[in-house]
């Protein structure tokens, strides 16, 4: 889980330009990806936009509420135990293709196999002779996920792009610039059926139930490839979910210590579907923290242990304080008889060492967080510098090697602010091997008063230190 002062603004240059398949392939087929066309039908992907590394994005994924046309809240009931049992089994016709696009994807997934699915009453609209049908949801009171069929009149593949929620009554936008979205063309119909996810802002208890869907429809054929389609209005209503969840506030925040660094726990949120976790640091820590090693959430339920793991990237929820973490619900349990957070370490740098300060016109190292730093300036195109960060590598407590990465953000010798450009599609790239590794990115084309100080927003070493908090 990445922490910066800086991630707030990183979060929103991400929204601009981040597209990455879920499940998180290397940087190389996280950039082939991005490309549209038939050979992408099968990849899935945030839309938006983001600063491309070699390394996974802190992207804002947060969850929100379900878009259908007014459904009633999840089906299936509560037991005793805080698990959801569902009473709704599949078509398997007509769900066949959808099993195909969630079986990447562990959180939709895990719901599919517990029964969170819910089938809608086809909501299909005609749109330039598209036709748009909601076959069904995937929700709770953070994300939705919408599970579509989608088919042009001549039969060509097709998609989503930048779909929104609007508050029906005041038009206000409720989804952030982030979402998934995976496809799969079916030659045989023609049509296109796919899932999309979408993410919502501010609090669930604030939102309202009547919203409209507005998707554009986009051609992945060639020639025509990105020419738009047409575009969907939908009303949809969206009761909420909040009654079959279980949120825990904590007037102190409950304390995770790890070597010697306080990580706070605000509030957990429990649904069917994911566990969000809303975290912070200690503002008076001696460290900056970049990463809590393999943090697990253990539930306890009827003298029975679950344990959840391998969270998602961390998200910025609007009016919170620090970060919040998502794990997939395999349990679907909401009311454990018992509930901990532990990890088994943490990847942080003193914050005494945290700016990289370089002379670009001598390319020499004047600081930095270690000894072995060498800095190589070449020009690149477009007006920009190419400035890359040579730097040593050791494994680390956990047998890692990692990778530094600076924040786009830098102040000159004056102290004015500037920011890195991007350059033949990146803005920062990383590479190595067991010995060294280099930062590469890039700067406008100008004279700076020298030298350039840039802030660390990622540097290798894990320490280990296995802890746990209690927080039921």
């Amino acid at each position: 889980m990445q922490m910066n002062d800086h991630l707030e603004k990183r979060i929103r240059q991400d929204a601009e330009t981040l597209r990455h398949p879920s499940t998180l392939p290397s940087a190389g087929e996280r950039s082939a990806a991005i490309r549209r066309g038939m050979q992408r039908a099968n990849n899935e992907r945030p839309r938006g936009k983001r600063i491309i590394y070699g390394g996974v994005a802190a992207v804002a994924i947060a969850a929100g509420v379900l878009l259908f046309a007014d459904s009633g809240p999840l089906q299936g009931v509560f037991g005793n135990s805080g698990t959801h049992q569902s009473s709704f089994l599949p078509e398997a016709d007509k769900w066949e293709p959808f099993l195909k696009l969630l079986n990447g994807n562990d959180g939709l997934s895990s719901a599919w196999k517990q029964g969170f699915v819910e089938p809608v009453d086809a909501v299909s609209v005609e749109e330039n002779g598209m036709n748009l049908k909601i076959e069904g949801m995937i929700r709770d009171s953070r994300s939705v996920t919408l599970l579509y069929k989608l088919k042009s009149p001549e039969g060509e593949a097709a998609e989503w792009d930048t779909p929104k929620l609007l508050d029906a009554f005041y038009g206000k936008e409720t989804t952030t610039k982030n979402w998934i979205h995976r496809t799969y063309f079916n030659t045989g119909e023609g049509a296109t059926y796919g899932y999309a996810t979408l993410f919502f802002s501010g609090e669930a208890r604030s939102r309202a139930e009547d919203f409209n869907l507005k998707v554009d429809a986009l051609s992945l054929q060639s020639p025509d490839q990105d020419k738009s389609l047409g575009t969907f209005v939908v009303p949809l209503r969206l009761p909420s979910t909040l009654s079959q969840e279980q949120e825990l506030v904590y007037d102190q925040p409950k304390q995770l210590i790890v070597s010697g660094q306080t990580i706070q726990v605000h509030r957990m949120l429990l649904t069917p579907l994911s566990v969000y976790l809303n975290v912070s640091e200690d503002p008076d820590n001696t460290d900056k923290l970049f990463d809590l090693i393999e943090p697990t959430l253990t539930l306890e339920q009827d003298e029975q242990t679950f344990k959840l793991q391998k969270p998602g990237v961390p998200s910025l929820i609007e009016g919170r304080l620090g970060w919040e973490m998502s794990f997939v619900n395999h349990a679907g349990i909401v009311n454990p008889d018992a509930l901990s957070f532990g990890v088994s370490g943490i990847q942080s740098l003193s914050k005494e060492q945290l700016n990289l300060v370089l002379n670009t016109e001598e390319e020499s190292v004047l600081q930095a967080p270690e000894d072995g730093f060498a800095l190589q300036v070449t020009q690149a195109k477009a007006n920009a510098k190419q400035i890359a960060v040579h730097y040593p590598v050791h494994e680390d407590e956990f047998g890692r090697l990692g990778s530094m990465r600076l924040d786009p953000v830098f102040k000159d010798g004056n102290g004015k602010e500037h920011e890195m450009v991007s350059s033949e599609g990146a803005m920062q790239t990383g590479k190595g091997d067991s010995q060294s590794a280099s930062d590469t990115f890039y700067i406008p084309d100008q004279d700076y008063p020298q030298p350039l100080t840039f802030t660390i927003s990622m540097y290798p070493g894990g320490i280990r230190d296995e802890q746990e908090v209690v927080l039921k």
